[in-house]
C-alpha cells in the first residue's frame, strides 16, 4: 500500500504531501452556521455536513464523531458516526490492461471522493448565540495514530415576541386541619420573550389560598422587563373539610398561564407535622440535594405508634437510611423525624415526587406531598473553540468568550483555570441561569514570544455532576518578523467539474517594522485557470504594521484530474507565494487533460517502473472494491 502510494505520487504530482502537513479528513465548511431558530423550534443544516478526502492519497477511517454541544445542538450520525473517507477511481473499462488503466479516472489523476455526511440540528433553549465543537476522530485505513478534526457549529436563538415561563404549574398542599396554614410554596414567573410586558395575577379562591409577594413583587400587576422574574409564596388555609381546588392565573400578552392548586381540609389531629408540603431544593440531575427532615409531633394525651408509607411517583424518592420511624411509640408532647432521600437521577420538572402517609393509633392517616425538581445542567460557550489565527511575535491578540447554561438547570462556575503563558484569560466565577438566562463573559489573550503553532485550553470548573471541568481549546499561529501567509499550502480536495468549491481563506499578515503596500495579487501555474480570487476585489492596498488581510480563493475545475497553482501576492518588500492544489472529478472522460501525465511518466521511467505502477494502481482499485 505504501509503495503504491509512492509510485502514484511519483507519476501524478503528489510529492507535495511530503510537506509537514498531513492529509486529513476535511469538512465542506467550517465553521458551520446552522442558522437562526426561535426558542422552542429547530433548524437543521442544509446541506448536510460532508467530510471528504483532502488529497488523492487521503485514506482514513472515521472511528467516532462526538460533541460537547449540550442541549442546543443534536447530531444525526449515520452508522453511529463511523465511515471511510478516501479517493476512489471511476469504472474500469474492458479490454487490455492498458485500456483498463486509461478508463480509470483515479489513474488519470481524478479523485472521485467517497465521503461521509451527517446533519446537525439547532434547538435553542434560550435566546442568543450558541456554539458547539464537534470532534471527528479518524485513523489512516492502513494503520497509524488517530487524529481529531474539530468542526464548530454556530447558531442563534431568537426569543418569541411574548413568552412567559411559570414554575411550577401545579401545587398540592396536602392534608391540613381546618384553619391551619400550610408551609409556603414558591411560584416564579419569568419574562422569556423579547418584549417587556405587564403580567396580571389573580386567584380563583382567595379564602383558602393566599399569595404573598417576595422582594417587592406585586401579585396583582407585575411589570417585567426582558429576562426579569418575580416570585410569590402561596399557602393553603382550608376553611372547610374535604378537597379544595383553586387556580392562580397569570395573564399577559403571551396568553394566560394557570397554576392548579389543591388542598384537603381535615378535622382536628393529634399530630403536628412540619413542613407540609415538604420540598427538596431544586437541583441538577445527578446531584442529590440535602435530605429532607419531616418532624412529627404527638400533641395528644396518650402515647401513639406511627406507621409510615411512601407512595413515590419516581424511584428516585426513598426513605433515607434509618429515616423511617415506623413502629416507634411517640409519647405525648414528643417528636420524631422521618427523613427522605431524593437521588435526582433523572430529569423531573417542578412538582410532586410522591406522597408520604403517616398513620397513627387513634387517628386518621395524614398525607403529605413531597415536592422536588431535577433539571439537566449543560454548559455552552461561544465560541466552542477559540482560534486566534495568525498573531505576530511581540503582539497581543484578545478575543471574548461568552459562557452560558444551555439547558434548564443553573450552573455554577466555581473557577477558571489553565491558559498558561503565552495565553491568558480573565478569571470570572459566577452562576449561570438555565436556558441562556445570563452569560459570563471572559476575555482570552495570547502574546507569543516565538514563532510556531500554539495550543492550550482554559478550563471552566463547575458544579455539574459529571464532567465538572469543561475545557475550551485555544489555538494561535505565531508568526515571525516579515510578511507571512497563513497557511502557505492550501488543499481544495476533490471538486466536481463545472462547479465551484467553498472558499478557502488565506490571511496575509504584516509582522514587519513598517507598513507595506500590496501592489498585485494573481493566480499562476499550470492550473491557474481552475482557481479564482474572489476577495478582495481590489488587492491594491496598504497593510499597516501588525495588520492583516484575508484573501478568499475558490476552485472551479474544468476537467478531471490533479490541479496545481500558486497565489502570488506582490508587495513593496517582495513576493509571497501560496501553493494551491485540488482535484477535478465527475467530468466527461473524453475531456481529460491530465491523461497524458501517465504516458509522460511512462516514457521517462526506468525499465519496469511503469508496469509496476500500473499493477500497484490496479491492486489499489481492487482493494477499494473489496
Amino acid at each position: 500500500m505504501v509503495l503504491a502510494a509512492v509510485v502514484i505520487a511519483a507519476c501524478f504530482g503528489e510529492a507535495k504531501l511530503a510537506t509537514s502537513r498531513q492529509a486529513v479528513v476535511v469538512p465542506d465548511r467550517d465553521p458551520v452556521d446552522v442558522g437562526t431558530a426561535m426558542v422552542g423550534s429547530s433548524v437543521t443544516t442544509s446541506p448536510s455536513i460532508t467530510l471528504s478526502p483532502e488529497t488523492e492519497l487521503s485514506d482514513d477511517t472515521i472511528t467516532s464523531i462526538t460533541s460537547g454541544c449540550g442541549s442546543d445542538f443534536q447530531l444525526s450520525l449515520p452508522n453511529g458516526g463511523m465511515g471511510q473517507v478516501y479517493c476512489a477511481g471511476g469504472p474500469i473499462g474492458s479490454g487490455s490492461s492498458m485500456s483498463a488503466f486509461a478508463g480509470d479516472t483515479y489513474g488519470s489523476g481524478a479523485c472521485v471522493p467517497v465521503t461521509y455526511s451527517f446533519d446537525a440540528s439547532f434547538h435553542p433553549t434560550g435566546p442568543g448565540p450558541a456554539s458547539c465543537a464537534v470532534y471527528v476522530e479518524y485513523v489512516p485505513t492502513a494503520g497509524g495514530a488517530s487524529s481529531i478534526r474539530t468542526i464548530t457549529l454556530n447558531g442563534t436563538g431568537v426569543a418569541p415576541t411574548y413568552a412567559l415561563g411559570v414554575t411550577p404549574l401545579s401545587i398540592d398542599f396536602s392534608d391540613h386541619p381546618v384553619g391551619s396554614t400550610s408551609s409556603p410554596t414558591t411560584v416564579t414567573i419569568e419574562n422569556t420573550g423579547a418584549t417587556a410586558m405587564t403580567v396580571l395575577g389573580s386567584s380563583s379562591d382567595g379564602a383558602n389560598f393566599t399569595v404573598s409577594s417576595i422582594g417587592g413583587s406585586t401579585f396583582a400587576s407585575e411589570d417585567l422587563g426582558i429576562g426579569q422574574s418575580a416570585s410569590y409564596e402561596v399557602r393553603c388555609t382550608p376553611q372547610s373539610l374535604g378537597p379544595i381546588g383553586g387556580t392562580l392565573t397569570f395573564d399577559s400578552p403571551a396568553g394566560p398561564q394557570l397554576v392548579a392548586l389543591s388542598c384537603n381540609g381535615i378535622g382536628v389531629s393529634d399530630l403536628t407535622i412540619d413542613p407540609v408540603p415538604a420540598s427538596f431544593a431544586s437541583t441538577l440531575v445527578g446531584r442529590a440535594p440535602a435530605d429532607v427532615d419531616i418532624t412529627i409531633t404527638n400533641n395528644g394525651t396518650a402515647s401513639t405508634t406511627l406507621t409510615l408509607s411512601l407512595a413515590a411517583a419516581t424511584t428516585d424518592l426513598t426513605f433515607a437510611t434509618g429515616g423511617d420511624p415506623s413502629g416507634q411509640a411517640v409519647a405525648p408532647g414528643s417528636s420524631t423525624i422521618a427523613t427522605l432521600h431524593y437521588s435526582a437521577a433523572a430529569e423531573r420538572p417542578a412538582g410532586s415526587l410522591g406522597t408520604l402517609t403517616v398513620d397513627y393509633a387513634g387517628g386518621s392517616p395524614r398525607n403529605i406531598t413531597i415536592n422536588g425538581t431535577a433539571l439537566v445542567g449543560e454548559l455552552g460557550s461561544a465560541p466552542a473553540a477559540l482560534d486566534f489565527g495568525p498573531v505576530c511575535v511581540g503582539a497581543t491578540a484578545s478575543k471574548p468568550v461568552m459562557v452560558y447554561a444551555s439547558a434548564a438547570g443553573d450552573v455554577d462556575i466555581t473557577s477558571v483555570t489553565g491558559a498558561a503563558a503565552p495565553f491568558s484569560v480573565t478569571r470570572t466565577p459566577g452562576t449561570l441561569m438555565g436556558n441562556h438566562g445570563n452569560t459570563i463573559d471572559l476575555m482570552a489573550s495570547v502574546s507569543p514570544t516565538v514563532p510556531g503553532e500554539l495550543t492550550d485550553s482554559l478550563t471552566l470548573n463547575t458544579n455539574l455532576p459529571t464532567n465538572a471541568a469543561r475545557s475550551i481549546p485555544l489555538r494561535a499561529t505565531a508568526l515571525p518578523a516579515g510578511v507571512t501567509p497563513t497557511p502557505d499550502l492550501v488543499h481544495f480536495g476533490p471538486g466536481r467539474v463545472g462547479m465551484t468549491t467553498s472558499a478557502k481563506t488565506i490571511e496575509l499578515t504584516n509582522c514587519g517594522s513598517a507598513p507595506i503596500n500590496i501592489t498585485a495579487a494573481r493566480i499562476e501555474g499550470a492550473g491557474a485557470g481552475d482557481f479564482t480570487i474572489v476577495s478582495p476585489e481590489n488587492p491594491v492596498m496598504s497593510l499597516p504594521q501588525m495588520g492583516s488581510v484575508k484573501f478568499l480563493v475558490v476552485m472551479s475545475p474544468r476537467q478531471n484530474g490533479s490541479k496545481a497553482a500558486q497565489l502570488v501576492i506582490e508587495h513593496g518588500g517582495g513576493t509571497v507565494i501560496v501553493a494551491l492544489d485540488g482535484n477535478g472529478f465527475g467530468g466527461d472522460d473524453g475531456s481529460l487533460l491530465d491523461r497524458g501525465t501517465y504516458y509522460a511518466c511512462n516514457a521517462g521511467a526506468p525499465v519496469g517502473f511503469a508496469p509496476l505502477a500500473l499493477a500497484l494502481l490496479l491492486l489499489r482499485r481492487r482493494r477499494r472494491r473489496a
